[in-house]
């Protein structure tokens, strides 16, 4: 089982939030995430598939007010 942890406090804008991104979900992967939502879908299809093929995956958003009020929601 992998455990992806998103520091919150470290998100200041949307380049932050994609750095978090690249550090937990594409550290084993020869290219990264740029700032887009189509990237970011297919990155997170490969996570279900890999939670379909029966390994649990744990996501842990830490901070995730400071990350909300960071991107302006």
């Amino acid at each position: 089982m992998k455990k992806y942890r998103i520091d919150g406090a470290a998100v200041h804008g949307i380049s932050d939030l994609y750095d978090q991104f690249n550090r937990e979900l594409m550290a084993d992967r020869g290219w990264h995430l740029g700032s887009s939502l189509d990237g970011l879908n297919d990155v997170l299809y490969r996570v279900e598939g890999e939670i379909r093929e029966g390994a649990p995956d744990t996501f842990v958003w830490i901070d995730h007010a400071h990350s909300r009020d960071a991107l302006g929601f």
